[in-house]
């Protein structure tokens, strides 16, 4: 059986993309216990999610050239291995301390699987396949963040937050066994060479404006994201006080509607474009974030009003973020693994600082989270005028 086909190669790629997010989304229930728990403040505790964010981008600039040296299946095994004494870590920490740097062990060997598995797809599918089994892919993924905060919120009341990295501990372990026997080595063509060597990909990589114009928008994309994850849970608990499962169950809505937007843009990627469908994407989102502007201003905060307009932008940035990843990667074919690492790096750095920002500024109301995310959504806009005008060079190369 070809191994783009095999069950279990495609059960070992989504297992490496969807655990990491998986590890994050499964937390963020957890948050408002955990400040409770250690009588801390609300921009400390946020450290758990930002720094942890910040380690899951900044390994995969180490993942992907060492990847692209010694290959991808000895790195996705050390990565899930560190990733599971992260969890191990987190089970048992005594001090918020403790949980924070455990928290970064964990997305430190996270990052081999967030970053690689976009390489391995690379390996397999090859340059015209890659945008669409991306966008499938994200929407099979998906599925493991979009129950992560149902299964964290029934934890946390059920238990305690600690029962959450229990659970992650388990899991890991068993997407370790099944990388295992289900994923061989993809990556034929290992450069060798030394450390110096190592990291010539990503020399290579920096000097391609293409890749800085779609790197760049998936990782505002993903940072618009990420400021309403870090501003939910605090605003419906603490200023709503709803508990911990009500967030999980309604942040299914957001899965659904990046699910749906990732079942479009896989659908019509190769009618329009991956350019086109960022432009509409980051488009769209800008217009919907003027009118949650406005709806914020006029009506009460209630669940619904908080969550509808971000389910509705995740729609839209499923347009965006595996076609801004795809055209990242695409930036030299010798050095895919560095572009993934270095398109990851910026995805998650940024996206860090949003959440971080959000918890420096909270103030009990939804305008820190809509400044993050209408700053990123500008920006992206600003990105615009340059992936466009790389369309024709991009086409004449394909």
């Amino acid at each position: 059986m070809p191994l783009r086909r095999s069950p279990l190669f495609l059960l070992s790629l989504v297992a490496m993309s969807a655990v990491g997010g998986m590890a994050t989304h499964i937390f963020l229930p957890a948050l408002p216990a955990v400040q409770q728990h250690f009588r801390a403040d609300t921009g400390t505790v946020q450290l758990t999610l930002s720094l942890s964010m910040i380690m899951l981008g900044t390994m995969p600039l180490i993942y992907g050239p060492l990847s692209d040296q010694y290959g991808r299946r000895p790195i996705l095994l050390i990565g899930t291995l560190i990733f599971l004494a992260g969890c191990l870590v987190c089970a048992f920490s005594t001090s918020l301390w403790q949980l924070i740097l455990g928290r970064m062990l964990q997305s430190s060997g996270a990052a081999a699987g967030y970053s690689l598995s976009r390489t391995v797809t690379r390996d397999v599918y090859g340059r015209e396949d890659t945008a669409r089994m991306l966008a499938y892919l994200m929407m099979a993924v998906v599925i493991a963040p979009m129950l992560a905060p149902v299964i964290g919120g029934v934890l946390t009341d059920a238990f305690d937050w600690r029962a959450i990295f229990v659970f992650m501990s388990g899991t890991v372990l068993l997407v370790f066994l099944l990388f295992l026997v289900g994923l061989p080595e993809t990556h034929r063509h290992k450069t060798g060479g030394g450390f110096g060597q190592m990291f010539h990909g990503m020399a290579i990589v920096v000097r391609v404006p293409q890749f800085w114009g779609f790197a760049m928008q998936a990782a505002l994309g993903m940072s618009v994201f990420y400021a309403f994850l870090a501003a939910a849970p605090y605003l419906m608990t603490d200023v709503m006080g709803r508990p911990a499962r009500e967030y999980g169950l309604l942040f299914i809505g957001l899965s659904l509607a990046f699910i749906f937007g990732n079942f479009v843009s896989a659908r019509l990627v190769n009618r329009f474009g991956p350019v086109r469908l960022i432009v509409f994407g980051v488009v769209s989102t800008a217009v919907v974030l003027i009118a949650t502007a406005a709806l914020f201003w006029s009506v009460v905060l209630t669940p619904l009003i908080l969550f509808t307009p971000a389910i509705i932008v995740s729609g839209f940035l499923g347009l965006v973020l595996a076609n801004a990843q795809a055209k990242a990667i695409e930036a030299h074919p010798d050095a895919v693994g560095a572009a993934a690492g270095l398109s990851s790096f910026l995805q998650l750095v940024t996206a860090a600082a949003a959440t971080q920002i959000i918890g420096l500024f909270a103030d009990g109301t939804v305008w820190p989270m809509m400044a993050v995310m209408a700053v990123a959504t500008v920006l992206s806009l600003f990105l615009v005028p340059l992936i466009r005008r790389e369309l024709p060079v991009l086409q004449e190369a394909q």
